[in-house]
């Protein structure tokens, strides 16, 4: 029986994912059976996604709290504007980025960049996602409704023929 793109990425595990947020180890059937999505990038939980490599140099993930999210964004990985998008860090757009040298070097239809907009933050935080689509049909029941989810970065728009940053 072969096995569905969604299965293949939803019961992936690594090696860092068996550790819990306190350090304690969780078993692998405890590890299946909580994640809803997981790629080489993100681990999305119930109440919680965590970004992984976001914290330079020492490769540390980042925690966030569902509840916290307030918008999302997507575009598609062969979109390389590189005030927003990076392969680490802080973008003239005002996006703190995980680590991923694929971002701006390469380009996979598959792929796409999200950035999310979190309450108390003035920063967003940004990261890859493998697999988009079935990403955010985990995502979409987990945020509430007025939580919006857009297929296009806010961060500028072309205005008389020059690029405006917006200020959201």
């Amino acid at each position: 029986m072969k096995a569905s793109g969604s299965d293949r990425h939803r019961y992936l595990v690594e090696e860092d994912d068996a550790d819990d947020d306190d350090g304690s180890k969780t078993s692998m059937t405890e590890l299946k059976d909580n994640k809803l999505y997981t790629d080489r990038n993100i681990t999305l939980k119930q109440a919680k996604l965590k970004v992984k490599r976001f914290y330079w140099p020492l490769m540390l993930p980042k925690s966030v709290k569902i509840e916290d999210v307030v918008a999302v964004y997507h575009e598609p990985h062969s979109r390389r504007d590189l005030r927003i998008c990076r392969d680490w860090g802080l973008s003239v757009a005002g996006v703190h980025w995980a680590a991923d040298g694929r971002r701006v070097f390469w380009t996979n239809p598959k792929r796409s960049n999200v950035t999310m907009k979190l309450r108390k933050e003035k920063i967003h935080i940004g990261f890859t996602v493998e697999h988009i689509e079935e990403f955010l049909e985990v995502l979409r029941p987990l945020l509430p409704q007025n939580v919006p989810i857009e297929s296009e970065f806010p961060y500028f728009k072309k205005s008389e023929g020059e690029y405006q940053r917006l200020t959201t």
